[in-house]
């Protein structure tokens, strides 16, 4: 859960959103992405037709190994 100090290092504020992303998922169930039928050979396409309109309103900018790590992390 988000504890809303502001005193947080960035270390210690990345890992606050990392576990409550994590606890988002597990409470609203959110399948793998290989439940949809992705897998690995699929990653490729993936990230080469991810740079669309949605991508150009991200606040990071990520580079194509980042969106493939997170795709693998998500199978």
């Amino acid at each position: 859960m988000i504890t809303h100090n502001i005193h947080l290092t960035d270390e210690e504020a990345l890992n606050e959103l990392v576990h409550t992303l994590s606890g988002w998922t597990e409470e609203m169930r959110l399948p793998r992405l290989s439940h949809y039928g992705v897998t690995l050979s699929d990653i490729p396409r993936i990230v080469a037709n991810s740079r669309g309109n949605s991508m150009k309103t991200n606040p990071i900018l990520l580079t194509d190994d980042e969106i493939a790590e997170i795709l693998v992390k998500r199978l």
